[in-house]
């Protein structure tokens, strides 16, 4: 019979296998990363200069965050508001037994005898099972080379001075130390990655107002707060981005050496402090800049590269450097 400790192996061989079969990569600078201090870490992921590696238990935890959006929602559905988690409907045609989707903004069904089927569960599994799925809401700029995905819309929010009002909703995880300083302090002191990454967000999307719910993953405490919108914030955020996309050379080091407390834990110590080379493809290369429509251009063959040839690079491959 498999001993207990083997099935944990099982079951984390089995989660790296599936993560193996995703992209690596993303293929755009995120809304989320935004906040980050040090911009040679942005400049070394954006241009992939290493792989993510990651055991299967973390893997796994980093799923119980996408996991623990559903409760978020769930939660304030239950509450009396209404969470728009999707850019898109799922509507029923009962008549054909079939599904599609449209935009939240058009107000009137494309088809009068369709069904809003958005927050049923079981419509969903089986939408989902014959392949419809739904859009997130998104946010683009810099050429399309800088992004991220809402965790959702909601207005109906108890507590609001206008139920019709729209807001941002964010919903994150946290060890039971991050949750207690974040109780203390409140997000912008204790993470202020989370809330430079609402701020961008309202930003672009012109919503004013975001609640920020955060779950204790070791007690289940839960933590709110309302983040207002502040202008001045959304601008220089977006010329951080441009710098960092359009960055020809690597910024300096936020830490003189591998041990500074910005640089200890981060995933690009060895090829920022230890001379780990990048990995060679047509992202991490020097003539490689980033154009309009997210796409890439070659000023060395002074072409478009193509989306399947960026991983590759060539025989002229000249890495990006200080």
């Amino acid at each position: 019979m498999t001993t207990p400790h083997v099935l944990v192996q099982l079951i984390d061989a089995a989660v790296e296998q599936d993560a193996a079969n995703e992209p690596p990569f993303r293929d755009h600078l995120g809304g989320s990363m935004i906040g980050e201090k040090c911009e040679r870490k942005l400049v070394y992921s954006f241009r992939w200069a290493k792989a993510p590696a990651f055991s299967g238990r973390i893997l796994r935890l980093f799923n119980r965050g996408h996991l623990e959006e559903f409760r978020f929602v769930s939660y304030l559905r239950r509450i009396g508001a209404q969470v728009e988690e999707f850019s898109e409907r799922l509507m029923y045609h009962p008549e054909s037994d079939s599904y599609f989707t449209e935009p939240y903004d058009q107000l009137e069904p494309t088809e009068v005898t369709a069904d809003d089927v958005s927050d049923d569960p079981k419509h969903v599994d089986r939408a989902t099972a014959q392949g419809i799925t739904r859009k997130q809401w998104r946010i683009l700029d810099v050429d399309g080379h800088f992004g991220g995905s809402l965790d959702g819309k909601a207005y109906g929010v108890p507590g609001m001075p206008d139920l019709e009002e729209k807001i941002l909703t964010e919903f994150k995880t946290h060890n039971t130390k991050s949750f207690v300083e974040l109780s203390n302090k409140g997000v912008a002191e204790a993470k202020p990655i989370h809330y430079v990454q609402m701020q961008i967000y309202m930003h672009k999307t012109g919503i004013k107002r975001a609640l920020y719910m955060a779950v204790n993953k070791n007690d289940d405490d839960l933590y709110c707060e309302w983040v207002e919108y502040d202008p001045a914030m959304g601008p220089p955020l977006l010329e951080k981005a441009a710098r960092v996309i359009h960055a020809k050379k690597l910024p300096k080091r936020i830490g003189s050496n591998a041990s500074w407390f910005d640089c200890k834990w981060c995933d690009y110590k060895t090829v920022c402090h230890f001379n780990e080379p990048m990995l060679r493809h047509c992202r991490s290369c020097a003539h490689s800049t980033p154009v309009a429509e997210g796409k890439w251009r070659c000023d060395l063959w002074q072409s478009i590269i193509p989306v399947d040839s960026i991983p590759l690079g060539c025989d002229s491959y000249t890495p990006i450097t200080d």
